[in-house]
């Protein structure tokens, strides 16, 4: 034979199969949408079918992969008043991460210094204050420049890092701020 005629192998004689995700994405794209009865697959794989093959004194090259989905399109940048308007997410998001941070900072100052919650305050206010200038700037400028949104109802539950999670502790460290300011308000000594 010459190096252009064709070849017929059994199926035995392919090249590996391609790899198990592009496998499942060409399943998925040509499955029908009726269902099947059970005994069709079975007789489809006792069936031998004949390929015709490119010559021998060719390289057999891998078939190309599958094309790749495109991307998802990044959402668009939000301005500062979308962000923060009076009924969007931010707000109440950004004053729940301050919150969570300054209530694991205010318990363990009280049970290390046995200072209030209203002592600290009052000495520590530079640290308040850049503490949540920066946990805000944090917050905001991934969507200000066009980056993944912090909007809960846009994000997924997955995982234990939740945006549900997030709003409940966020709310939770609000109270607990208020409460532990007004016990020691009225009694004048920390609660810890």
């Amino acid at each position: 034979p010459g190096p252009h005629t064709l070849h017929t192998h059994s199926l035995t004689h392919l090249p590996p199969p391609p790899s198990h995700s592009t496998m499942m994405a060409q399943s998925l794209a040509l499955q029908p949408l009726t269902a099947r009865p059970a005994a069709a697959p079975r007789a489809a794989a006792r069936r031998s079918a004949t390929v015709c093959c490119a010559p021998e004194t060719a390289t057999t090259e891998t078939a190309a992969p599958a094309a790749e989905p495109a991307a998802p399109v990044p959402p668009k940048p939000e301005t500062f008043n979308e962000i923060m308007g009076f009924s969007s997410y931010g707000p109440e998001l950004i004053n729940g991460r301050v919150s969570q941070v300054a209530f694991l900072a205010a318990i363990g100052a009280e049970v290390a210094t046995h200072e209030t919650l209203a002592t600290q305050i009052g000495e520590h206010s530079g640290a308040l204050i850049f503490a949540s200038a920066l946990i805000s700037l944090a917050s905001l400028m991934p969507r200000l420049v066009g980056g993944i949104t912090a909007k809960p109802e846009t994000r997924k539950d997955e995982g234990m890092w939740k945006p549900s999670t997030e709003l409940l502790n966020g709310r939770a460290a609000m109270v607990g701020l208020s409460a532990m300011f007004v016990q020691e308000a009225i009694t004048g000594n920390p609660v810890f």
